[in-house]
């Protein structure tokens, strides 16, 4: 089970990529008496940085979970877990299950406008469910990288995909960490590029020939 389905069976509508003033939030769930914010981070070392924007989240949000993989979550220690109790930030564990480790509660208040907002931007069905599979998106981009050896930018690779270049972006840097794709600032652009031991080999020439005539168009 999914975060978003588990979300679906507890009456909850969701909406991903919601912008709150200068921040893009990765998961917004809500009903008419909760606004729930969601930050999915990698790794247990990440915490201190979600503890740093609970304040923003106190003033937009009646509760706000980390979520990390079980694993992950397994590793953050004692004092670190009192800490997040104390600022009433809680901590979600998934793996093929979903798990509430730390309940959340940073507010009583509701936010009547945002709720507002969150009802028309509201995603629930399951077909879009099976379209923020993070490695279908992430296949997408490799498929796209390897039809583009001169390289894409990120603003690129979001529009010829059809998402939101947030989404892209997260999903470059999981790529960027694990060897499958590089950045190389090229001009004023900085382009992603797919790494060599996965595309077939491509003269030299051609690529070159190819990113000039990208530069030239700009």
């Amino acid at each position: 089970m999914n975060i978003l389905e588990w979300l679906k069976e507890r009456g909850y509508q969701y909406t991903w990529n919601f912008r709150i003033g200068n921040k893009t939030l990765d998961l917004i769930a809500f009903n008419d008496d909760e606004i729930v914010v969601f930050e999915f981070k990698r790794f247990a070392t990440e915490l201190s940085s979600a503890l740093g924007q609970r304040l923003f989240y106190r003033k937009k949000a009646n509760k706000y979970f980390i979520v990390l993989k079980f694993e992950e979550a397994e590793r953050i220690p004692h004092s670190s877990l009192e800490l997040l109790k104390k600022h009433g930030v809680g901590l979600i564990g998934v793996n093929e299950n979903v798990k509430i480790i730390i309940d959340s509660k940073i507010s009583r208040f509701i936010d009547k406008r945002l709720l507002k907002k969150l009802k028309s931007k509201s995603i629930d069905s399951t077909a879009v469910i099976a379209k923020v599979s993070g490695e279908e998106i992430k296949q997408k981009i490799i498929d796209l990288l390897k039809e583009h050896p001169e390289g894409l930018p990120i603003l690129g690779i979001a529009k010829i995909i059809g998402i939101h270049r947030h989404t892209i972006t997260k999903y470059i840097y999981h790529l960027i960490s694990n060897g499958t794709v590089h950045q190389r600032k090229v001009a004023a652009a900085k382009l992603c590029y797919l790494s060599s031991k996965f595309i077939e080999p491509v003269k030299e020439k051609e690529i070159l020939e190819k990113l000039r005539k990208e530069l030239e168009k700009k």
